[in-house]
């Protein structure tokens, strides 16, 4: 409510606290519009200080750091005297600001440390929330700053404010963030410390998935080095916490550098099959080691999600079923995780085929994968099908047999790069469903001898990317797996890391790459193919791991 007065200008002043209001939300652009509106009044009703702030926290959601920075250190040089400065979005807007804005990360760290140690000899009388927040935010950028600096006394400086910054947090979210940076900035200062660390802080992690990335690198850098020994340690440790993707992973790799083949062996590859998780690699890759049949389910973690007591299922069906008949495809999958989050699969079903019928296929995806991966949720074919559809069938068959690609390679591409958006692009400026960059696209083009093309046109990109990969394969020797690195990373990047790890099996290569997206994008790429291969082309799943993997039919 307070957001429409606020939006639409309909309040009197006093009639809402709106420096309260503002510092309680996220500013975006429609907070931006109305805020210039109210402030290019001549009557301004509220400090100084709320104004300046909010304009500085407008600049910081444009990324324009430097200029938020510039207007908001003065009054941090003074903040006893700015009651403003105060409440978890400034503090944290003002942070960002100085961190990506800062022209002296030393001047600006010693800033936030003296009035770190002004609020600690103040305690926490007698405001009951600031004082301990401030403390926090204090803490934490002033350690943001003294990493940004660098050099060995900054470094240590920063350990220690991160550690400060764990001691006052006062929720579960500030004390595993300020954890995770403390135990990252050990990354590059020793590794041996770093793993210590890690495994030593397992007990008093409390939301596990915030860790997963620190617990993959450690993963990578153990693997490529075969230390069995603490990636063994490293997997008792995960298996202590949620971290099931992670366990089966470990699993697999322990498995895969022990030397014989015993019971301890089979016992891994076992775990990595078995347990509830969702990594269907990992999952293939153990039952392929164990000379046993792929079966289903294939995702067997499920969420429990809690049911919406304020509207009932059949009300809730009709309203998302009435986004459908109204056009409004955009609005269905959000719509339905608020209105039906246990809707059942049969219902979920019935909408993602709704929404693949008008090509909208990624809502339609995660529609059914939503309730595939909910408590109770069973998968069948025809489940699948929805979570791995066919768009543009004709020119997908056309492009693989001209090119010499796979289908289900090519299917698993395409959905793995753009989930069936024609029109999208992303960060890096890569379009369309093969996701291409533009260069290469015009690269492409020249040796086809085509001149005009639209990478938004799912012809000429599905030809461009069935192409593309095609010539990454040839590059690699015929080999699948190192080409989907090329086409993610680059071949460049690639022949580096080939060249420096000689010749490691492709799947152990996988695990020592230094980008975690390349090694997620092969993951990916595996379990769609083995997907796509079984679920259409009639294909076995131990068929498809050996076009990935053909030195698995050779090598124990």
């Amino acid at each position: 409510l307070h957001r429409l007065t606020f939006l639409t200008g309909s309040f009197e002043d006093g009639e809402i606290d709106l420096p309260a209001y503002l510092a309680s939300v996220k500013i975006d652009t429609e907070i931006e519009t109305a805020f210039k509106k109210y402030a290019a009044a001549e009557n301004r009703a509220y400090p100084q200080d709320f104004y300046t702030v909010t304009e500085a926290r407008i600049l910081v959601s444009k990324s324009a750091f430097k200029e938020a920075w510039a207007k908001l250190k003065p009054l941090f040089k003074e903040a006893e005297q700015h009651s403003y400065l105060a409440g978890r979005l400034i503090l944290s807007d003002a942070g960002r600001a100085a961190v990506f804005g800062s022209a002296d990360y030393t001047e600006d760290a010693a800033l936030f440390e003296e009035l770190l140690s002004g609020a600690e000899k103040k305690g926490s009388a007698p405001d009951k929330e600031y004082p301990a927040l401030k403390k926090y935010m204090y803490a934490f950028y002033a350690a943001r700053l003294r990493q940004r600096a660098g050099g060995k006394d900054n470094l240590n400086a920063a350990s220690q404010l991160y550690k400060k910054a764990v001691s006052h947090s006062g929720s579960d979210k500030d004390y595993d963030t300020a954890l995770w940076y403390s135990l990252d900035l050990l990354k590059y200062r020793s590794f041996e410390l770093f793993f210590e660390e890690l495994c030593a802080s397992v007990p008093r992690w409390k939301n596990a998935a915030v860790y997963e990335d620190l617990v993959s690198y450690a993963s990578m850098q153990l693997t490529a080095v075969k230390n069995t020994v603490k990636l063994k340690r490293l997997y008792e440790a995960v298996l202590k916490t949620g971290l099931t993707e992670a366990g089966a992973r470990h699993a697999y790799l322990l498995g895969r550098l022990t030397s014989s083949a015993d019971k301890e062996t089979e016992k891994l590859y076992t775990a990595a099959v078995e347990t509830a998780h969702n990594f269907l690699y990992y999952r293939i890759l153990a039952a392929y080691r164990l000379n046993k049949p792929l079966t289903a389910p294939l995702y067997r973690k499920k969420f429990l999600r809690k049911e919406n007591t304020e509207i009932n299922a059949a009300e809730a069906v009709h309203v998302l079923t009435g986004f459908v008949k109204y056009k409004l495809y955009g609005e269905v999958y959000t719509q339905m995780r608020q209105l039906y989050p246990d809707i059942k699969i049969e219902e979920a079903a019935a909408l993602s085929a709704a929404l693949a019928e008008k090509e909208h296929y990624a809502d339609s995806m995660r529609i059914i994968t939503y309730a595939v991966n909910s408590e109770g949720g069973k998968a069948g074919e025809e489940h699948l099908k929805l979570m791995y559809p066919r768009p543009w069938k004709t020119l997908v068959q056309n492009y693989s047999a001209e090119y010499g690609v796979p289908e289900y390679v090519l299917y698993a591409l395409i959905r793995s790069e753009s989930y069936f958006r024609p029109a999208v692009v992303s960060r890096a400026g890569a379009v369309g469903l093969a996701q291409l960059m533009k260069p290469t696209a015009a690269e492409i083009a020249r040796r086809l001898k085509i001149e005009q093309y639209d990478l938004n046109d799912p012809d000429a990109n599905i030809r461009f990317g069935a192409y593309y990969i095609s010539d990454m394969i040839k590059r690699n020797n015929g080999k699948i797996m190192p080409a989907l690195f090329s086409y993610n990373a680059g071949p460049n990047a690639v022949k580096r890391w080939l060249k420096q790890k000689g010749k490691t099996p492709d799947d152990l290569f996988l695990e020592t790459l230094p980008y975690a997206e390349t090694r997620g994008y092969g993951r990916n790429l595996l379990s769609a193919s083995v997907i796509y291969g079984t679920l259409y082309y009639g294909k076995k799943y131990n068929e498809i791991v050996e076009e990935f993997f053909p030195d698995f039919k050779t090598a124990p």
